[in-house]
């Protein structure tokens, strides 16, 4: 899985107030998988709630995805993070598919929106810049067994989170890494 997905899927096993309440599974796209084909895979799972972590490769991709799953599931709350949430947010909630968008760092953030989800039910819809995580303090998704590959699939191989380069065109320039 993305490092991103793994690190969230850790810090919601390790949150106390979320244990034996939420279950986080990373489900990964076939090279060849269509969206309509991952958005039943999904369905299949009946989540309560969606997570997509949007990278350059996979944004539209996903957010097809999503907006098939809105069509079969329309209640379904659709959170998305990941490289590209951060600058994109406005934009990304304006397709209509995604519910929020939280750009940055997302385990602190996607922790208080499940818990806000579990007190009420819903999570609103909003984009939002979440603060940088205390690395030192965050699980390892390694530790924890998220960040795993399963049999037959590839590994992500991410060791910082960030990037180093300044390209214009990209919305992560000048975020550095950690």
């Amino acid at each position: 899985p993305c490092l991103g997905a793994a690190c969230i899927a850790a810090a919601i096993g390790a949150r106390k107030s979320l244990a034996g309440r939420i279950e986080a599974i990373i489900l990964i796209a076939a090279p060849e998988e269509t969206a309509a084909a991952l958005a039943l895979r999904v369905a299949e799972q009946s989540p309560d709630l969606l997570g997509l972590s949007l990278y350059a490769w996979n944004r539209l991709f996903l957010q097809e995805t999503a907006a098939e799953l809105k069509r079969r599931m329309p209640g379904l709350p659709v959170i998305a993070g990941g490289p590209e949430a951060g600058g994109l947010g406005e934009k990304l909630l304006a397709n209509g598919s995604l519910d929020v968008v939280a750009g940055g760092e997302g385990e602190e953030s996607v922790i208080g929106l499940l818990e806000t989800f579990l007190k009420d039910g819903r999570i609103g819809r909003r984009a939002f810049i979440a603060d940088p995580v205390d690395l030192a303090e965050a699980p390892s998704p390694w530790l924890s067994g998220d960040a795993l590959p399963t049999p037959g699939t590839r590994v992500h191989w991410e060791m910082a989170r960030g990037c180093p380069f300044s390209c214009e065109f990209c919305v992560l320039t000048g975020l550095g890494t950690r």
